[in-house]
């Protein structure tokens, strides 16, 4: 498996993961890290539709996800995202590893 191989499956899992949320402050999220895991790899493979896709996508997420914390106010929000990453990390630990 090349380096290549595994950020794409790394971008595949993100992507799979946002599925599995129902909070749509962890959604975007791991859409922003799918993002930037997908950029790297159309890089990578140099596949010019995913790095434009991804490259369009990242500032779309980015704002939804800033007009979802300030909407809820910063500071309760953030408590709110970390207390997300850690119930979705318990509950689903190691579903997003990678087996070689």
């Amino acid at each position: 498996m090349t380096a290549h191989d595994i950020v794409g499956y790394w971008a595949s899992t993100m992507v799979f993961l946002t599925f599995l949320t129902k909070d749509m402050r962890l959604l975007r999220v791991l859409a922003l890290v799918s993002n930037v895991a997908f950029l790297s790899y159309g890089l990578l493979v140099w596949l010019p539709p995913v790095f434009c896709l991804h490259l369009v996508l990242l500032p779309i997420n980015a704002i939804r996800l800033g007009q979802i914390l300030q909407a809820e106010g910063n500071r309760a929000s953030q408590y709110r995202l970390a207390t997300s990453v850690l119930q979705f990390h318990s509950a689903h630990q190691g579903a997003g590893r990678l087996v070689v």
